[in-house]
């Protein structure tokens, strides 16, 4: 009968927490075994690694209690620890204080709020300390988490609205994405219409009424995709000039 070798939860332990004999045990098993242990070790230290909020605070997180049924009763979940994202709409600055107005986001990877439409409403955000309203201002997303304190009664414009109070333990402002211009296009020395080396003066260009281009013929400038709009010809049709064989 063939013999079966130790668990993977079994091999972690033995090769981590077990004895010196144990672990002498598993580093001569083989390869294989042990590619899959650094494996499932790496993904554990990259899973565990995901999130921008500290190990610490994110142990203490109740991540069954949902925004929707927070909102819905803010004062019987006080007490509660909540990780919460969305888009800062105001900054109010207190005396030792400073309190966020955020809309509600979604969170997704590493806790990062999902830039979309959908929100389920807003929360208050009481932060201790002074938070600079040109940094934090509207419009910037952020990752909080925070013990819920209750709930609030506002306006917005003039309807009323109620939101839950989170006091603030961990706070992450995102930064601006940055956007991609490309790479620069050089100065083309070669004038308009003619691009070299696939386009050339009369009568090199022209065979039976078509035009060559890099891809295929084409019956005049205005359907060639090589050379997208606005450097297409755009005037009348070309139409074929017989070459004069002298």
């Amino acid at each position: 009968m063939r013999k079966r070798g130790p668990s993977p939860s079994r091999s972690l332990f033995g090769l981590f927490g077990g004895k010196k004999g144990e672990r002498e045990e598993m580093m001569k098993s083989s390869p294989l075994r042990r590619f899959t242990l650094l494996g499932l070790v790496a993904l554990s230290v990259a899973v565990g690694g995901c999130s921008v909020v500290p190990r610490e605070v994110r142990k203490e997180i109740d991540r069954s209690l949902t925004f929707g049924e927070l909102k819905a009763n803010p004062d019987a979940y006080a007490g509660r620890v909540v990780a919460l994202g969305g888009e800062i709409a105001e900054t109010n600055n207190l005396e030792h204080r400073t309190e966020l107005m955020v809309v509600q986001k979604p969170l997704g990877r590493r806790d990062i709020p999902i830039e979309t439409d959908r929100s389920e409403g807003r929360f208050l955000v009481d932060h201790p300390g002074y938070l600079d309203p040109a940094i934090y201002r509207s419009g910037r997303y952020l990752t909080v988490v925070g013990e819920v304190r209750g709930g609030r009664t506002g306006k917005v414009g003039e309807a009323e609205v109620s939101y839950p109070v989170i006091s603030s333990r961990f706070l992450y402002l995102w930064p601006h994405p940055h956007c991609y211009y490309g790479a620069y296009y050089p100065y083309y020395p070669y004038y308009y219409p003619y691009w070299y080396p696939y386009f050339y003066p009369y009568p090199f260009h022209f065979y039976l009424g078509l035009q060559y281009s890099y891809y295929r013929w084409y019956p005049s400038y205005r359907y060639d995709p090589y050379h997208p709009w606005p450097y297409r010809y755009h005037g009348p049709p070309l139409r074929h000039r017989p070459i004069r064989h002298r």
